[in-house]
């Protein structure tokens, strides 16, 4: 590990946790952050587990897979010194559930009822119960996954019978706005919230986490109580490691 990559790495991380402690709601739990380290080196990973940071995601399952690998076979003394969880946070085909379902702590990105009844049937063969956030497309942009508002309420209501999986809450995306209107996630954030709190109320009293926000709008997504926050770029800087 070069010892300028990991001062590089700590330092973003440092302004990062800064803005957290400046824009958390007052009465909100400490949100996590979330170090998405698609495109970046399992090295990258390191560094930032001993610099604290405990959970990172992927939105490709192979690359997962890939780095899981490579720490795997990396000496026993050695992985003895990390300690992190995965989650995943990508468009999810169903081939690819059987590969991720008991190696990811979190799946942020159930977006089709078939894709819960499949993650709920896989966690049924392996005996596990996987924690789930449903994908909610709020802005209703065609080019994003997700489920319409109006199906939320239906969404949950069916997943009842579902004994194999766990839904802990919501997942969002903004529209990307440029740096003058960005300020516009936040309508979007805060929609999200209030469909939290909604279901909350009806659902479940552990569906609580809000996983909203990335590099360029967390600020917004701080403001209204997001509980995950997914940065990548702000962290690692600009993606250009392939596998």
């Amino acid at each position: 590990m070069s010892n300028e990559r990991k001062e590089q790495i700590k330092s973003n991380l440092i302004k990062i946790h800064q803005n957290f402690e400046k824009y958390q709601l007052p009465d909100q739990r400490q949100p996590q952050l979330i170090c998405v380290s698609k495109n970046h080196p399992l090295n990258d990973i390191l560094i930032a587990n001993q610099l604290g940071e405990k959970i990172f995601a992927e939105n490709r399952v192979q690359e997962m897979l890939k780095k899981q690998e490579m720490f795997m076979h990396l000496p026993e003394a050695e992985r003895e010194k990390y300690d992190f969880k995965w989650h995943f946070i990508g468009t999810l085909q169903k081939n690819k559930i059987k590969d991720i379902v008991g190696l990811v702590d979190l799946i942020h990105s159930v977006h089709s009822f078939d894709l819960l009844e499949r993650i709920n049937k896989v966690s049924k063969k392996r005996g596990l119960i996987s924690k789930v956030l449903i994908q909610v497309n709020i802005a209703e942009e065609e080019s994003k996954h997700g489920f319409k508002v109006e199906e939320l309420e239906s969404v949950l209501e069916k997943s009842c019978e579902m004994k194999n999986v766990k839904i802990m809450g919501l997942m969002t995306m903004a529209p990307f706005y440029e740096d003058a209107e960005v300020y516009k996630s936040q309508i979007i954030f805060s929609k999200a919230r209030e469909l939290l709190n909604q279901y909350q109320k009806e659902y479940s009293a552990d569906f609580n986490q809000l996983s909203m926000g990335m590099s360029h709008d967390y600020i917004y997504a701080l403001k209204e109580g997001a509980t995950f926050i997914r940065i990548g770029t702000d962290i690692f800087g600009e993606r250009n490691y392939l596998m």
